[in-house]
């Protein structure tokens, strides 16, 4: 993250988007976006990351690393969709 971003996410970590774009790559890996929602309602995007895949332990070390560097917690709300 730069500069810019860790200011961004430690003023405007109330509303916190994480969004994931599966596999649309040459890589055929994902690209996971962290956006926040600054105060005019814009989207601002503070971090990003490729990652090989969904599990539980890529996510938990995403979301450790973005804590580390931010040094804010945020309050995360997520849809899991359990594959049949």
């Amino acid at each position: 993250m730069s500069p810019d971003q860790v200011n961004a996410y430690g003023k405007y970590h109330d509303i916190v988007i994480i969004d994931t774009t599966l596999r649309t790559n040459q890589f055929d890996m994902i690209l996971m976006l962290v956006i926040v929602v600054d105060n005019n309602f814009k989207n601002l995007i503070v971090a990003a990351a490729i990652l090989e895949d969904e599990t539980e332990v890529t996510f938990s070390w995403t979301l450790q690393e973005l804590k580390n560097s931010c040094d804010v917690i945020p309050i995360i709300l997520t849809e899991f969709k359990k594959e049949t």
